[in-house]
């Protein structure tokens, strides 16, 4: 790949070229110097394109990538060259993009957050090799910001097919994304963990006295309806999910027909729920074992 160096741009930024070349012997084609680097060649256009453009994030730039899953891979690229070479500026926007998908705190996931849940929705341009990849990243670049992101990848890494994790996920170029052995073994095991964990925070949804709000007028109705909202979990898995930080609203008002539950019994089983759910986020270090300070 051959990048052509514009005159104003170059002197622009000119500091990060010097940081990024200044370690390197370029070798001399038709009298003009040329540096060979050892980095994917689109990962080293995109980081040029950023530096030439600075408009990394806008929507002019997103609207040149077709799937929300490019995007991401771009951002991938730029991320970990950004930060081997030096270049603080690129790599402090670029990490704040990622920032916005992959939060590091639990009121970031929150609904209403920036966050965009689509890593995992399987777009035809491989989601899973994006999130795969973006794991690899962090795992290797062990800056504070991506290696924050950790629990949180690993948390969607266990949600993958079993398959994906072991044989890989084609990026859109054709290569296979594979995690480190170390890092398939996380994700096979947390399967089994976060179901325990699911099993564990939804047991503010089973038929108890405990679990009524307090403001409940019709305890017996509503110790009733929540039996049959519990038949209703059993036949969908519900309580034995691997995605125990879903938020359930949207599913406790769809089986709650007809309003049976009080809107005091279902604001407590909700606020209860939630209160779990950021537990769960709080230890993911733990419960999925990993090996992060």
């Amino acid at each position: 790949m051959v990048f052509e160096f514009i005159a104003p741009s170059f002197r622009a930024n000119r500091q990060s070229y010097v940081t990024t070349f200044a370690s390197l012997q370029p070798d001399e084609e038709h009298g003009c110097p040329v540096v060979t680097l050892p980095d994917e060649a689109t990962d080293l256009r995109n980081l040029l394109s950023m530096i030439y453009n600075r408009r990394f994030g806008d929507d002019t730039w997103r609207s040149e990538y077709s799937t929300y899953d490019q995007e991401l891979d771009v951002a991938t690229g730029v991320v970990f060259l950004a930060n081997k070479y030096g270049m603080d500026r690129l790599y402090c926007e670029t990490i704040s993009w990622l920032q916005d998908i992959f939060p590091t705190k639990f009121q970031q996931f929150e609904p209403g957050s920036r966050f965009r849940h689509t890593v995992l929705a399987r777009p035809k341009g491989g989601g899973p090799a994006c999130l795969i990849r973006l794991t690899n990243v962090a795992r290797s670049s062990q800056t504070p910001e991506l290696t924050a992101m950790l629990p949180f990848l690993f948390y969607l890494g266990a949600q993958l097919d079993v398959v994906e994790l072991l044989d890989g996920s084609p990026r859109t170029d054709g290569t296979m994304e594979r995690l480190q052995p170390r890092d398939m073994t996380i994700c096979v095991e947390g399967t089994v963990a976060l179901i325990a964990a699911n099993s564990s925070a939804t047991r503010c949804f089973l038929a108890g006295e405990g679990n009524l709000g307090s403001a409940c007028r019709s305890r017996g109705a509503c110790y009733t309806s929540m039996s049959l909202v519990v038949g209703d979990g059993l036949k969908e898995d519900f309580f034995a999910n691997s995605d125990p930080l879903r938020d359930v609203t949207q599913w406790l008002k769809q089986r709650n027909y007809n309003g049976r539950l009080c809107d005091s019994c279902v604001a407590h089983l909700l606020d209860k729920h939630k209160k779990a759910r950021e537990k769960i986020w709080t230890n993911l270090p733990s419960i999925l074992r990993l090996d992060i300070a």
